[in-house]
Formats: C-alpha cells, sequence, structure tokens
C-alpha cells in the first residue's frame, strides 16, 4: 500500500526537491509513493501517478512536476465521496501536502477529517507559517537580492534618482523585511503595518539628498506603484519602480531550500510510518520539529518588528 503526495497552493522553489527526496526516503523504507496531480482538486479527479522513473535530479529545479492549484472545488459532498473513493482505489495509506499557511491550517485537517492520515510541510516563499521556516524563503529572498543589488549598480553610476523594489508575499511582509534588512535598503512599507508618508519621505529624502539616490523596498501588499507615486508627487524627484514579479517563484532553490527539503519530506515518510497524523513537519531553532496541525491553527507568523524599525530608522531622529 503506497503513500501519497501533493502540491497545494503557491509553488515554491524547493517542492520539486521535497517530492524527489519523499521518494527515494519511502523506496529505502520499502514502500512506495505516488504523485498528485493538481492538488486537492487533482485528487478528487483520480490524477494519481507512479513517480518511478520521473523524480531523479528534479531538485535542482523551481516549480513542481505535480502542478498545484488553489481551487477549492473539491471541499464539496460529491469532492469528498470522489476523494475517498480514488483514495481507496489506489490503496493509499497516507498522504503528504507541501503547501503554505492555508495548507497547513485548512487542508490537512481536511483530509485528517476524511480518515486520511495526513503530514504536511510548509513549502511558500511567503514565510508566514507559524512555528517553522518555510521551504522556498531564502530562495526567493536571494532573488530580491540580486535585484536590489543590481538596482545599487545603476543608482551609483547615474544618481539623482529614486528606486522602489517591490516584492512578492501576497498580504504577509516577510519577504521585504527580510531583503531590505540584509540588502542595506533605506525604508521598507508592508501590509502589516501602515506605513508613515511622513516619516517615509523624510528618510527617502535625507538619504537622497547625502547620496545622490534611495532605495525603498515593498511588499506587493502595500504596492509598489502606490509608493512610487507618493515619492515623486513629494519630493519631485525620479522614482524608478522594479516589480519582480512571479519570477521570485521561480527559479532553483538555494542550498537552505534543499537542505530544508530533505530533511523535512524525509522526516515527512518517518512520521507517516510511524502512524503520525494531523502533524505538519518543521524547522525551528536548527532541528527538525513535529508540530501539531491544533497547535499551529491557534498561532500567526509575525513579522520581525524590530527588523522593521532598523530599516525605517530616520538618522537625525533623536532618541527618547
Amino acid at each position: 500500500m503506497p503513500y501519497a503526495i501533493l502540491c497545494s497552493g503557491g509553488d515554491s522553489p524547493g517542492m520539486n526537491a521535497c517530492i524527489e527526496f519523499a521518494f527515494k526516503k519511502a523506496r529505502e523504507d520499502g514502500e512506495d509513493l505516488l504523485g498528485i496531480i493538481g492538488g486537492f482538486s487533482g485528487l478528487a479527479r483520480g490524477e494519481i501517478i507512479s513517480l518511478e522513473g520521473k523524480v531523479e535530479g528534479i531538485g535542482r529545479f523551481g516549480g513542481t512536476i505535480l502542478r498545484t492549484s488553489r481551487s477549492r472545488d473539491f471541499a464539496t459532498p460529491n469532492g469528498k465521496i470522489a476523494i475517498l473513493h480514488h483514495i481507496k482505489d489506489n490503496k493509499i495509506k497516507g498522504v503528504i501536502v507541501l503547501g503554505g499557511d492555508g495548507s497547513m491550517r485548512d487542508g490537512v485537517p481536511f483530509l485528517c477529517e476524511l480518515g486520511i492520515p495526513t503530514v504536511g510541510i510548509p513549502c511558500t516563499i511567503d514565510d508566514d507559517v507559524p512555528l517553522t521556516q518555510s521551504i522556498g524563503f531564502d530562495s526567493a529572498c536571494n532573488k530580491a537580492l540580486q535585484l536590489l543589488d543590481s538596482i545599487k549598480d545603476t543608482a551609483l553610476a547615474l544618481p539623482e534618482r529614486l528606486f522602489v523594489l517591490e516584492t512578492l508575499g501576497g498580504r504577509t511582509g516577510h519577504i521585504a523585511v527580510a531583503v531590505a534588512y540584509s540588502g542595506g535598503a533605506d525604508f521598507v512599507c508592508i501590509p502589516e503595518i501602515p506605513f508613515d508618508e511622513e516619516m517615509l519621505v523624510k528618510k527617502m529624502e535625507e538619504k537622497a539628498s547625502k547620496r545622490g539616490w534611495a532605495i525603498c523596498v515593498v511588499a506587493e501588499g502595500v504596492g509598489g506603484y502606490k509608493i512610487a507615486d507618493t515619492l515623486e508627487k513629494k519630493l519631485g524627484i525620479r522614482v524608478r519602480l522594479t516589480a519582480i514579479g512571479h519570477a521570485q517563484r521561480g527559479g532553483s532553490p538555494s542550498y537552505k531550500d534543499r537542505f530544508l527539503a530533505k530533511a523535512l519530506s524525509e522526516e515527512a515518510v518517518r512520521a507517516l510510518e510511524q502512524g503520525e497524523s494531523a502533524i505538519m513537519i518543521g524547522w525551528r531553532d536548527e532541528k527538525i520539529v513535529r508540530v501539531d496541525i491544533e497547535e499551529l491553527r491557534r498561532k500567526t507568523k509575525e513579522v520581525s518588528y524590530h527588523l522593521y524599525q532598523a530599516v525605517n530608522r530616520c538618522e537625525t531622529s533623536s532618541n527618547p
């Protein structure tokens, strides 16, 4: 009787690595792992394949060979019946779910409530899953940092401009704060904290007057166009906007994301073999953790206010 693996929600670098290493771990232990095409909806349609001969070396690629889905058309009475039918028909004895916060909070419990042993692995560039680091976040930050570095090159060559870099992140600002802090940006705007327009203008003007240019990192939930327009109108300086878009999701996963993919996917197979269910395999304090899904559902992951303040602090502001 095999296990199965599916991807849910937005794709992230490292999903393919999870699929490859989970399959290899299952085979190493004398088990099998099937692939479910198109997430939960694909499971309801019975789109289940053998992974034999399909996973060798895929861990170096972004995206996911199994495709993913955000559709909720499976969560109907008929959808539930179809899922149970295909689970029984394929003799699947447990499922691994790769996905973000919504997939961990809702997707894993959904299958568990149908009596299907299920284990989750956090895969999202947004890094908004509580009690763990998420696979894909490091790769997404590295891609944005490359752009930030490139913007600095042209800023130094031709000053008298302001720059805005918009990152992905959905309704969260984890990527924007991490990139702004580690890349030495001058300001960061995120949806969790309403930005102070006066402080934004003051800081950008302060930096531009000193060196001829300044850079603001903006999470997509705030909107790069909004910030660029505000700066241009208030300061009368040309503003150049770079929106990384969905290129931030793709590309080869970083070392860290491949490391996490291997460690967490192998642990997920191990957990199913041990009869575990309704848990997420996470990474916290430099070690693997098994997180009860109900505990996770009671938590939210807050953005680092300390780093946010460190980026946005004005040099001319006085200490209290």
